[in-house]
């Protein structure tokens, strides 16, 4: 009996789930809270705002008045921008950004809203991978590779402890050209 009681109950309960969706302009965001204009409540749905040309812009996730869930920008074109997830008002997951063209430009992975240990890349407007960030130690120990547009080494930095110990830059033909360590 109880089984039949579930069965009956979730689909009642699904409905009350059913996704809000609201206008950017409906809207007010002070200190980081969201708030409807006409009644001062506190915003729980999905928030969308729209370009001049009627294409969807930013489409949000709030919960009781704070960012929480998804957040997509898109460009005009229509092509995807950003699109990362929040958790209570801050970055919490993977955070990739692209090119008006399609081409990926960066990605990331945050916790908390700082970016966490790991890998983080970022790419050329033609597809060549731009920066190679690999971090440890909360973000105090890391290497940072460069790249020119025609796939080229163009630095490498390394730092631990939140302190510089070398860098190396070399030149579009990948002659070096500078190359100095900090010794303690």
């Amino acid at each position: 009996m109880k089984l039949k009681l579930l069965f009956i109950a979730l689909p009642i309960i699904a409905l009350g789930q059913e996704e809000m969706n609201i206008n950017a302009d409906d809207i007010n965001n002070v200190h980081d809270v969201a708030y409807f204009k006409s009644d001062t409540t506190l915003v729980s749905g999905v928030v969308r705002q729209w370009h001049d040309n009627s294409q969807l812009h930013k489409e949000k996730t709030y919960k009781d008045g704070v960012a929480d869930g998804a957040f997509k920008s898109w460009y005009k074109n229509g092509q995807l921008e950003f699109e990362g997830t929040f958790k209570n008002n801050k970055w919490d997951g993977v955070y990739k950004t692209w090119y008006d063209n399609g081409q990926l430009m960066s990605e990331a992975t945050y916790k908390d809203g700082v970016l966490e240990d790991g890998v983080s890349k970022k790419w050329h407007f033609n597809g060549q991978l731009w920066t190679e960030r690999i971090s440890k130690d909360g973000n105090k120990s890391f290497v940072l590779k460069e790249y020119h547009d025609n796939g080229k080494l163009s630095g490498k930095i390394l730092y631990k402890s939140n302190k510089l110990v070398s860098s190396k830059k070399w030149n579009r033909n990948g002659k070096l050209s500078q190359d100095f360590t900090i010794k303690d």
